[in-house]
């Protein structure tokens, strides 16, 4: 299985939890997880340009429903 079907998956699997207490647990695991050593120069880079496009006001954002919607029509595909 390749990456992105792994955090397709773990996403429709986060969509469908309703327990607080479960989605703070994984908050924390995500939060304590990641690693600046595991973001590339070039990732960081293109992070860095999306928040400065956001903070200017170019930038796209989406909502809870909407990011609920776009990954239901994934699924979907």
């Amino acid at each position: 299985m390749d990456i992105a079907a792994i955090k397709l998956e773990l996403v429709q699997r986060m969509l469908a939890i309703r327990d607080m207490a479960i989605l703070d647990r994984l908050r924390e695991v995500i939060d304590t997880e990641v690693d600046d050593s595991d973001i590339s120069e070039e990732e960081l880079a293109e992070l860095e340009s999306l928040r400065a496009e956001r903070l200017r006001g170019e930038g796209s954002s989406y909502t809870w429903e909407d990011v609920q919607r776009m990954a239901r029509e994934m699924v979907k595909k």
